[in-house]
């Protein structure tokens, strides 16, 4: 009987070895499971975490472009206001120049019509202009006239050079 304990004693420890040594291989897969489970968390934080990293600086870049663009956008408005101004100036110094033109025009053809009449009147001397005069009224009417006919041709001739210059 002794004999029937001790083999009764040792399939029972055999299956119960048996158990705990399939058990102990469950454990020991379900550990490893659990370590490449955490393994591949912390992979996945990781890569989040680059994202995550990586969305920033994409974000930061944008901002700067952004920035940028912004800035060229005002840029090309002062010169589109720029180029209106200009555009104004320039057909405000057209007008001016065709105003100019015809003072000019104006002033040669009054040049041209006073000197015709002086070289129609060249034989006229300013001194005999003066003596013909019958008395000294006259004398002073005459000289007056002539300074003024003088001063007037200067200013003339004065007047065409500054437009001209113009």
């Amino acid at each position: 009987m002794k004999k029937r304990r001790f083999i009764a004693l040792i399939l029972l420890f055999s299956m119960l070895g048996s158990g705990i040594i399939s058990h102990a291989d469950k454990v020991d897969d379900l550990k490893k499971e659990k370590q490449n489970q955490e393994q591949n968390l912390e992979s996945k934080k990781k890569s989040i975490k680059d994202m995550t990293t990586q969305k920033d600086s994409a974000f930061k870049e944008i901002v700067e472009k952004q920035k940028i663009i912004d800035q060229l956008d005002k840029d090309l408005t002062d010169l589109e206001d720029l180029i209106t101004k200009l555009s104004e100036e320039i057909q405000a110094s057209k007008e001016k120049i065709t105003i100019l033109e015809d003072r000019i025009y104006e002033k040669q053809e009054l040049f041209k019509k006073r000197v015709r009449v002086m070289y129609g009147n060249k034989d006229l001397n300013s001194i005999e202009v003066l003596f013909s005069a019958s008395d000294i009224r006259d004398f002073i009417s005459r000289y007056f006239m002539m300074q003024s006919i003088a001063d007037y041709d200067k200013k003339l001739i004065t007047s065409l050079k500054t437009i001209s210059l113009l």
